[in-house]
Order: structure tokens, then C-alpha cells, then sequence
């Protein structure tokens, strides 16, 4: 939406924000030419599609919870690939 609360500025901030990374993943992938991208735009079509639910019930709390949690998986799993990458001989990762 295009109101403007506090809650839904920030809301289309981190949106915003968290569709950089999956850009710029999506970029390094494709232009590596180490992955099939058909098979990974297949599978983001999917999720896309299928939609997610995390649970908050319209609950800002909730809300919070779920993204404090998944926020710090994600700075996990992206410095696990980071790791993983520089061993299999991404040194640019």
C-alpha cells in the first residue's frame, strides 16, 4: 500500500530492502553461470505462488518475533554459502 504510518513505511522499507538481496543473488548467479536458472526462476514462480504465512496473525509482536529469527538465519545461512563458496573457489564471495 501507499499509506503512510510509521508501521507501513518501515514495512515497505524492509521489503524493499530484503528484495535487494534476493537481486543481487539472483544477479551474481546468473551472470556466474554456475546454477541453472531456469530451474531457480521455476522454483521463485513457485514460492511466489504458493505463498507464505509466518504465523503473526496481524500481530505486530509476532511480527517482530518472527523477523528478529529470521533475520539472524539468514546472516547465518548467507555467511555459511559465503564460506562454502570461498572453499569450492569463489575467492569473490
Amino acid at each position: 500500500g501507499t499509506t503512510e504510518p510509521a508501521w507501513a513505511r518501515w514495512s515497505r522499507g524492509w521489503t524493499s530492502e530484503e528484495n535487494r538481496h534476493g537481486d543481487l543473488l539472483n544477479k551474481y548467479l546468473y551472470l556466474s553461470g554456475k546454477c541453472d536458472m531456469r530451474s531457480i526462476e521455476v522454483t521463485i514462480q513457485h514460492l511466489i505462488t504458493n505463498g507464505f504465512n509466518p504465523g503473526a496473525q496481524k500481530d505486530p509482536y509476532r511480527g517482530f518475533l518472527y523477523t528478529s529469527f529470521q533475520e539472524r538465519a539468514t546472516k547465518i545461512s548467507h555467511g555459511n554459502v559465503g564460506k562454502l563458496a570461498k572453499e569450492y573457489g569463489a575467492s569473490d564471495l
